[in-house]
């Protein structure tokens, strides 16, 4: 894997060509020795922070958009044990009482903006209940031990839930809730695994450089919950960034006048045909004028173990398979998250062909009870680990991996939480058009322009 001077270098010579400088140009407006910055975008040095200043001022660029991001895996991989688990605990109050505990599993600082934790509730008394602000990261929350009472905010009223061992949720951001255990039952605890989505990152920096004062123009109020008005505010932002005015876009696309506006205006979801003439009269693809619909509840969409069961299939050979593997909560909000739980069947040495999972998703794994054993691929050798209660690893996309039964034991319970990072949708679509030479390029750039 390249070091961090090498791949500061490939950046530095993609802002560099992006900024059209030749090398002796971008030496003279960031008063840096020419062989200096050879040597730099050669991955020949690493910069110090006053060079970082000057190439960002003369590149026009933050000084953050210079900087690689680190990766902490070893063989692509982040392990947590259980001694690790239990030395991460600490707790929190809440009304000058012991609230919750927590404690955390395998993380990786490739993606800060996504957290597991393991929570204790050491509140049972209803009169202690202190309802949290919400956060911004969503939620997908499995019940290790209930039963475990939720609260939660349903459109300015206090809900709640009992939730039992099995059952899990997805939460989105910013939605107000809490917990408390229910005596004489023991203290519930449950895996909160809370995540970002597309505004984190450098959208949500955009987003507050642009300021609150332009939430208005871009924010369609009720969009969330009417499939009509979601469209129509896709249909009338893509015409006027176009620079269309309803009668040009009704024209360009051969639907009447009175339709485009009642599509803009969010009286009724396009049908179909509709959609393909819009589309082709904006120059856009059919997805940019499909907007995220909701399936959940005023944020909330919760399954029960019940539930869960029914969605339980085998994975592997019929007759003889690999893994029992069952959802968790899942929802149209979110549809590169996927929680899972995976009991593997065959111990290892069984017919091991065929076995390995490889999602292009990053992937938390927590083992909730049992013994497994984890194999994985990197850097063309196959390696393992062995795994026990409250253990958890993650892994990067892409690698091949599997788990095997403990021999002498019941299968293990794994939780897997996986996600999407920054590359996925639209971004790998782009991938898809650059090919193998392109994407080399974008990988490390090594190239000038001119």
């Amino acid at each position: 894997m390249p070091g961090i001077g090498d791949r500061f270098g490939g950046l530095l010579l993609q802002h560099r060509n992006k900024a059209k400088f030749t090398l002796p140009q971008l030496a003279s407006a960031a008063d840096i020795v020419e062989e200096r910055l050879a040597a730099l975008e050669a991955g020949q040095a690493v910069p110090d922070l006053t060079t970082l200043e000057r190439l960002a001022a003369a590149l026009r660029i933050n000084l953050r958009d210079l900087l690689p991001i680190e990766s902490d895996t070893e063989r692509g991989i982040v392990y947590c044990s259980r001694k690790a688990f239990e030395d991460s605990c600490r707790l929190l109050q809440r009304g000058g009482k012991d609230y919750y505990t927590y404690r955390n599993i395998a993380g990786t600082r490739l993606m800060p903006h996504t957290q597991g934790v393991v929570l204790d509730a050491l509140c049972t008394d209803e009169g202690d209940v202190v309802q949290n602000k919400g956060h911004f990261q969503h939620g997908l929350t499995y019940i290790l031990r209930g039963p475990i009472k939720g609260y939660w905010d349903k459109r300015g009223q206090r809900v709640s839930r009992v939730l039992e061992t099995g059952d899990s949720y997805f939460a989105r951001g910013y939605l107000p809730h809490t917990y408390r255990s229910l005596p004489p039952a023991p203290v519930a605890r449950f895996l909160s695994f809370t995540f970002a989505g597309r505004l984190a990152g450098d959208a949500g920096l955009e987003l507050a450089s642009l300021g609150e004062h332009r939430l208005p123009a871009m924010i369609a109020p009720g969009a969330a919950e009417d499939k009509g008005v979601a469209y129509g505010a896709l249909v009338r932002r893509r015409r006027l960034d176009a620079a269309y005015g309803i009668t040009d876009l009704a024209s360009l696309s051969g639907l009447p006048e009175e339709t485009v506006a009642a599509l803009e205006a969010g009286r009724r979801p396009p049908t179909w045909e509709e959609v393909e003439r819009l589309a082709a009269a904006l120059c856009v693809n059919l997805r940019d004028l499909l907007p995220v619909l909701s399936d959940t509840d005023a944020g909330m969409r919760v399954l029960t173990m019940a539930e869960a069961q029914r969605t339980e299939r085998p994975f592997g050979p019929p007759g003889h398979p690999f893994y029992r593997i069952r959802d968790m909560a899942r929802t149209t909000e979110m549809p590169d998250l996927r929680g899972t739980v995976i009991r593997p069947l065959r111990p290892e040495g069984e017919g091991e062909e065929g076995a390995d999972l490889c999602p292009s998703l990053h992937t938390h794994y927590f083992v909730a009870n049992g013994h497994c054993t984890f194999a994985w691929s990197f850097g063309g050798e196959r390696h393992r680990l062995e795994l026990g209660p409250e253990e958890s690893v993650y892994i990067e996309p892409y690698l091949p991996r599997a788990f095997y039964r403990h021999p002498r034991e019941a299968p293990a319970e794994v939780l897997s939480f996986a996600y999407a990072g920054p590359l996925a949708g639209e971004a790998l679509q782009e991938l898809d058009l650059f090919g193998l030479e392109g994407g080399n390029r974008v990988v490390r750039e090594t190239l000038q322009w001119g």
